[in-house]
């Protein structure tokens, strides 16, 4: 898979994602659905699986659990800050 292409949007089947990656704080999956929370607040639900969109994250994405996909500088943020509302 060519990450370079992958790192700025995302395409599948002509499918084209309304925001850059250095926007999203947070993906949750819902079964065959993703949420994103962007950094503005807004959210944007896709009819894509988190796995595939997992695939062309940057490496600043850390998967913590099977439904959660988190930006690594806000989990340590959250972490020295000790908020630990997700």
């Amino acid at each position: 898979m060519n990450h370079s292409f992958c790192s700025t949007r995302f395409y599948a089947n002509k499918y084209k994602l309304p925001f850059l990656w250095h926007e999203v704080l947070r993906l949750t999956g819902d079964g065959n659905y993703t949420l994103f929370i962007l950094t503005d607040g807004t959210q944007h639900l896709s009819s894509k699986t988190l796995s595939l969109y997992e695939a062309c994250l940057p490496p600043e994405f850390l998967r913590i659990h099977k439904r959660a996909i988190l930006l690594i500088a806000t989990l340590l943020c959250d972490f020295v800050g000790q908020n630990f509302a997700f």
